[in-house]
């Protein structure tokens, strides 16, 4: 139980701090810059520590990868490269707008999944986001270490939480004050959810593979 409770007053933090950027599950050039280093502890996530660029910098690439695309209109990591600066500005439409232009380009790939199961996450179409979450999941579901499969448990976890308060961030103030490991916080969220064993002498088994769910929901996050 301490697990998740470290686990939910992690999340709650992030939530609170970057409600939009703590769902992201993007995919560009800063991406794969990011997986080949080491991935930054839930610590330096929360303290900052970690790769991001100025709105300047997102204005740059944009120009830069538009006349790139004249020039190579076939490079289909320049459009997620643009996608992602637009989103990153706050532009969903334009983000969502190029990943479909990309997928009539070449369809049925992860990247434009994961991009626009982000993108439509961001502009605040949930339901149209899990769409191609779940498209990507299929696809790769070890991709980003199998954080899409916690990028969807969480935007399910804000749907069933925000269905009496949608404006409400964090989603669980009173039961983190109180005690973080409540069964309304997003570590009990994925442990209720998970299908429990029939034979009760499996039982033991099964909490151990919860425990294991949590860490990797963590490392997810």
């Amino acid at each position: 139980m301490r697990r998740c409770g470290h686990f939910t007053i992690a999340l709650l933090v992030l939530l609170a701090s970057t409600p939009n950027q703590a769902l992201a599950c993007i995919w560009d050039t800063d991406t794969l810059a990011m997986e080949r280093a080491k991935f930054p502890t839930a610590l330096e996530l929360i303290t900052g520590k970690f790769l991001r660029h100025s709105p300047e910098f997102y204005d740059w690439r944009i120009r830069d990868r538009q006349a790139r695309l004249e020039s190579d209109p076939e490079n289909l990591a320049l459009y997620d490269d643009m996608a992602v600066a637009y989103d990153k500005l706050g532009e969903h439409d334009k983000a969502i707008a190029l990943m479909l232009e990309k997928e009539e380009k070449s369809p049925g790939l992860y990247e434009t999944y994961a991009n626009l199961g982000t993108f439509y996450i961001h502009s605040g179409q949930l339901e149209e986001g899990l769409v191609y979450i779940d498209k990507a999941i299929e696809i790769n579901p070890d991709a980003h270490f199998g954080r899409e499969v916690f990028q969807k448990n969480l935007v399910e976890y804000i749907m069933s939480r925000r269905q009496a308060d949608p404006e409400r961030l964090p989603l669980n103030v009173s039961e983190y004050i109180i005690n973080a490991g409540t069964k309304d916080g997003f570590a009990m969220y994925l442990v209720h959810n998970a299908p429990e064993p029939p034979d009760p002498d499996e039982y033991a088994a099964h909490w151990e593979e919860q425990i294991s769910l949590i860490d990797d929901a963590l490392k997810g996050v």
